[in-house]
């Protein structure tokens, strides 16, 4: 589908899986957006696979956010995927400009790791 985020929680320390589990992902505990989706600082977003052109991820604020992972994957052939920072101060491995999936299927994992400090690792 064009346009398409699938969002999914990631849930630590699953076990036993239920019919709705594969490995450590909860999919009871997905949404899909069709637009561009904004990270918040509740939602506790760990993965979100997007496809469709001119889709914007934009990371959560790194102030409230230390320690945090996400991993976010472009999920087809369509244009690329952007990640934007939450703020302008905000470097991505020192950058501060935002980053660009543009190949299919590929996927990106970032840290907060400080006020202003997102690397990809």
């Amino acid at each position: 589908m064009a346009g398409e985020i699938k969002i999914l929680e990631f849930i630590e320390g699953v076990t036993t899986l239920a019919p709705n589990q594969i490995g450590s992902y909860d999919f009871a505990n997905s949404a899909e957006k069709t637009s561009s989706y904004v990270i918040t600082d509740t939602d506790r977003l760990n993965l979100i696979i997007a496809s469709g052109s001119g889709t914007t991820i934009t990371l959560p604020s790194t102030t409230n956010n230390i320690g945090r992972v996400i991993s976010i994957k472009r999920n087809d052939s369509s244009n690329s995927i952007t990640i934007a920072r939450n703020n302008s101060s905000d470097a991505i491995d020192g950058s501060t400009s935002d980053l660009v999936i543009d190949q299919d299927l590929k996927s990106i994992k970032l840290a907060i790791i400080g006020i202003n400090k997102v690397v990809v690792i």
